[in-house]
């Protein structure tokens, strides 16, 4: 994808868009990057532009410094979006929904930034929005889950951004979306990438195992930060 430099230029015309934010020492590294153009390269084929959502710094203080050469990458497809401040895993998502550049009946597609996805998955979902624009379409099975990338109407998840989101649950974001989702009463459509519908349906398992030992991945209980979370964001929005 060509560049444009800097933080990205003129007005865009897209109507489908990607959103995945990452993390300081991620951003910086070498496997980031190549998964990065990958997955730009699914945008082009897709008609759709890459955003990603970068903080000024993390929740620990750390910059958010895009090397120069992920800077150059930016062009029709791919923009980074400098967003006010941090908000987890979940600033993949937020900061999509307030961006005024997306309207309310574009398509938004989620995304993690440690998966190597199949090249069609984007694709795929944004399908499956325009046959289903009042749901949520989620790859493999029905439910949002960032690794393996869901997608919406923007107008559908809108009242997420008025959710107060306690802080058992700034390390999780798929279940913050996913009880939304199910308060809200908003269909799930489960998207197979050609009839196959397990977990691991839109990703190329072998190259995403390649990447380096992410702390959060060795560290986290995600059952057990899971299962607190949602019962903290019951208690937050009765």
């Amino acid at each position: 994808d060509g560049g444009d430099g800097g933080g990205g230029g003129g007005p865009l015309t897209t109507t489908a868009w990607v959103t995945m934010t990452t993390k300081p020492d991620r951003l910086a590294h070498p496997w980031f990057e190549a998964t990065l153009k990958r997955t730009i390269s699914m945008c082009k084929a897709s008609n759709a532009t890459l955003l990603l959502q970068l903080p000024a710094q993390s929740q620990k203080g750390v910059p958010y410094e895009a090397p120069t050469s992920v800077m150059g990458l930016q062009g029709r497809h791919f923009r980074i979006r400098r967003v006010a401040f941090d908000e987890g895993p979940i600033t993949k998502l937020l900061p999509a929904l307030r961006d005024e550049a997306i309207g309310e009946n574009d398509t938004v597609v989620v995304c993690d930034d440690d998966i190597v996805y199949e090249r069609d998955a984007f694709s795929l979902l944004i399908d499956s929005v325009r046959q289903h624009p009042s749901a949520v379409s989620c790859m493999c099975m029905p439910k949002t889950q960032g690794y393996a990338g869901y997608a919406f109407r923007k107008r559908v998840l809108q009242g997420l951004r008025h959710l107060t989101i306690p802080d058992s649950c700034r390390r999780i974001d798929d279940d913050v979306v996913h009880w939304y989702v199910g308060q809200s009463r908003i269909g799930l459509v489960a998207t197979k990438h050609w009839g196959d519908g397990s977990w691991t349906c839109s990703m190329l398992q072998t190259e995403t195992d390649t990447h380096p030992e992410w702390d959060e991945l060795i560290k986290d209980d995600r059952a057990s930060m899971a299962q607190r979370c949602v019962a903290d964001i019951r208690t937050k929005n009765p």
